[in-house]
């Protein structure tokens, strides 16, 4: 397709199949992509309070949701030496990945001489699990939270804009993926 000169207050840029001069190209994407980035931050925010609303339900009632106290107890088994779940019914990763969450708060609680040992960090679980189920299901929100970009992503990359916009909108307000992203596990 031959290119056809246009012309602006810079002078002439040629508009090729795929060249624009990038003044030209800057011109009026640039308020496009504004909305687009407010419009995609707006929907993350909207997922990341939907999912971090509620997160301490079922406190001080720690049998509500008893598949998470079953998990953080092998995350504690990891924690004091044994790499090992000894249990699958879950994925390692989550399991993993927790551990080096408590772990991480464990060094800061050392560091500042609430903890002297790994023990009195366990101890800790087994008088007030609160906390740490606290932690998991704040994880658990932000990585659904993050799923939601990622679906934006894919459908940016796979479609467009508008799709990929109406694809995290539906995603960042869906009942299962909301309900799913506020337990520990």
């Amino acid at each position: 397709m031959p290119s056809k000169p246009v012309h602006d207050s810079s002078g002439p840029v040629t508009v090729g199949s795929q060249a624009l001069d990038d003044r030209a190209a800057e011109g009026g994407g640039t308020k496009q992509r504004v909305a687009w980035i407010a419009t995609l931050a707006s929907i993350l925010v909207v997922a990341l309070v939907v999912r971090m609303w509620g997160l301490d339900f079922g406190f001080p009632n720690r049998r509500t949701r008893p598949d998470e106290a079953f998990l953080v107890s092998i995350v504690m088994r990891i924690l004091q030496g044994d790499p090992n779940p000894h249990s699958f019914l879950y994925p390692s990763l989550v399991l993993y990945f927790l551990a080096g969450l408590y772990f991480v708060a464990f060094l800061v609680g050392r560091l500042f001489g609430v903890f002297p040992s790994m023990s009195a960090f366990v101890s800790l679980w087994r008088e007030s699990p609160d906390w740490f189920l606290l932690a998991g299901r704040s994880v658990s929100a932000l990585l659904g939270t993050a799923n939601v970009f990622v679906v934006q992503r894919i459908g940016s990359l796979l479609f467009d804009r508008r799709v990929a916009l109406l694809a995290a909108f539906y995603l960042a307000l869906a009942f299962l993926h909301v309900s799913q992203s506020h337990f520990a596990v």
